[in-house]
């Protein structure tokens, strides 16, 4: 129970255990004395305005979670406040943090993950489309309940803003920050938020944050992000787009929307190293895609449903394949025909015909031989 002294609407609840602390205000649990239903109290002492936040912190936030109405944010009951303290009093979603699931060690099943990424990026699109961007989105902020639903419960520092807007009224050192907001620089709200995702998305799968270092901002100049052998190599190609270091390059939400990861839930590429696949037609200068053939010649991937889903122009399927395996120039059907003394052009050569029966007889070994030596990760042909 509280020491707090009853009154207006707060003798209406019974405050319960603390579910958060943070620098500017704390978070319990507390029972509506009338309907006995279960409630989210946050208490923001007055003392602390001025101190850990400005009074128009405060307004943006009270305003946009009066304002919001989506599944995964928070839903506001009322606010009221007393001599001492203001009260907001919002749904409770679920009484398990973020945090919990991060620190349970367990390996997440991709499933889950592309169901909380989901909600994640359709909240995020939501606040977008409505000019707000949150600017510290962090697990424990995050609610989470038993079928991996999500809520987002805390604004303290979000504030509106358009896709274009620079910002530089506020700076956090979290190590859910990205460089140029822990070099104050001038940032972009919206490329802000996509970075706090890429570090809980991180997070969710490892367990540990990729950079914690005493200078954090050195660290993160310093060293690439961190591959670790929980991720699949589609889940590394997304988080690389979404912790790009230069904000310039770092993709915007709905690129992330559309990556073939997110697209594709059926994507597991865990631990793998990719054998490439043919191309077995061509129609209307793209190349359709069959199952799992011996022929190296293909396009690129190495998971069947993804594969599936690409439509690459013939010369660029072939283009993508030389290039990677070798840095040269870049092959097409015209250099391999000029080039008649090249090993692999002879063999290559009859597969790029569409006609099945001129290849079948193809002796592909040294090929073969070449591809199991040297697989192709996905990545590198997806760049």
């Amino acid at each position: 129970m509280s020491n707090f002294t009853a009154t207006g609407k707060l003798d209406s609840y019974t405050i319960l255990e603390c579910t958060n602390i943070t620098l500017s205000s704390r978070s319990h649990n507390c029972r509506s004395m009338e309907s006995k239903r279960i409630f989210r109290m946050k208490i923001i002492p007055k003392y602390n305005i001025g101190r850990f936040l400005t009074r128009d912190q405060l307004e943006t936030e009270i305003k946009i979670i009066k304002q919001v109405n989506h599944e995964n944010l928070i839903k506001v009951h009322e606010i009221f406040d007393d001599e001492n303290n203001i009260y907001i009093i919002s749904n409770l979603f679920s009484s398990d943090p973020l945090t919990n699931l991060i620190n349970s060690q367990s390996n997440i099943a991709e499933s889950r993950l592309h169901h909380i990424m989901n909600q994640f990026i359709n909240a995020l699109l939501y606040l977008q489309a409505n000019c707000i961007t949150i600017r510290c989105l962090r697990p424990e902020n995050i609610m989470i309940d038993i079928h991996d639903n999500i809520c987002i419960t805390d604004f303290s520092y979000s504030t509106v803003a358009s896709q274009s807007d620079m910002l530089d009224d506020f700076y956090d050192t979290s190590i859910y920050c990205p460089p140029e907001m822990l070099a104050h620089e001038s940032y972009n709200g919206y490329l802000v938020d996509v970075w706090c995702l890429g570090i809980i998305f991180y997070q969710i799968i490892n367990h540990v944050a990729p950079w914690n270092g005493y200078d954090l901002l050195a660290e993160i100049n310093s060293h690439e992000l961190p591959k670790t052998s929980n991720m699949s190599i589609s889940e590394y190609n997304l988080l690389t787009k979404m912790l790009e270091k230069n904000q310039t390059r770092r993709h915007s939400l709905i690129q992330i929307q559309n990556h073939f990861w997110i697209q594709n839930p059926k994507i597991n590429d865990k631990n793998q190293t990719y054998t490439l696949l043919r191309t077995n037609t061509f129609t209307n200068n793209k190349c359709s895609l069959q199952k799992r053939h011996s022929d190296p010649l293909s396009a690129v991937g190495g998971n069947f449903e993804h594969t599936q889903k690409l439509e690459i122009p013939s010369i660029s399927a072939t283009t993508k394949i030389f290039s990677a395996i070798e840095s040269k120039p870049r092959f097409t059907p015209t250099t391999l025909k000029q080039r008649t003394n090249s090993m692999i052009t002879k063999k290559a050569l009859p597969m790029l015909n569409g006609n099945a029966t001129k290849r079948k007889n193809v002796d592909t070994s040294p090929i073969k031989r070449y591809f199991m030596h040297n697989p192709v990760p996905l990545n590198t042909l997806l760049e």
